[in-house]
């Protein structure tokens, strides 16, 4: 129950997920915020996003880097996470596509989100399949966004990561967050 209760409302907790330890962490000055908090992570599905993401990197961290993922933060009130790693000297091709794993996983889950959504709709309440299908379309804008601004100024996300490494990766990188993106929705076009 713990788990479901980090995952659907953000609340603490630490759990081991595929060997991996997670931490959910969760700020608050007030009960009013406490509730505010949660309120907006049960209608954005905040926190499955954001573990989506962290454990993207997670898996290619397993398969490139000798070295496993240590642990997993999600900050829930913050809407951030961080997959914390020992980097053993990777090469630009390896930190690019570890980088981009995040945002691909993310991608992914919010493509079979907005057509689950659409598909299901029929067998679902009206009010469950717009919010499932807006969460999956809010954070797939999320993650383009995010990947726009920090491929712009060239910070320490993903895509920033990315801009750094050079401008094929960066190329590379978008068209196929892009065309992931152009897939989810198509695939859940065909069900409307």
């Amino acid at each position: 129950m713990s788990f479901l209760k980090s995952i659907l409302f953000g609340s603490e907790g630490s759990h081991n997920i595929l060997g991996v330890k997670v931490n959910f962490i969760e700020s608050h000055s007030s009960s009013i915020e406490l509730l505010q908090n949660r309120a907006l992570n049960i209608i954005t599905q905040a926190p499955a996003h954001i573990l989506s993401h962290e454990m993207g990197h997670v898996f290619t961290i397993g398969a490139f880097l000798p070295r496993k993922a240590k642990e997993v933060k999600i900050v829930t009130h913050l809407l951030e996470g961080k997959t914390i790693y020992l980097n053993s000297n990777t090469n630009k091709i390896v930190d690019s596509i570890i980088s981009f794993s995040g945002p691909s996983a993310n991608m992914v889950f919010s493509s079979c989100k907005l057509i689950g959504a659409v598909a299901l709709r029929n067998y679902i309440t009206t009010p469950v399949a717009i919010t499932l299908g807006t969460g999956a379309v809010v954070w797939m804008a999320n993650e383009l966004l995010s990947a726009y601004a920090g491929a712009s100024s060239k910070n320490d996300g993903d895509f920033g990561i990315i801009a750094k490494n050079g401008a094929t990766h960066l190329a590379i990188a978008s068209a196929a967050l892009v065309g992931q993106v152009a897939l989810g929705v198509f695939a859940a076009a065909q069900f409307i």
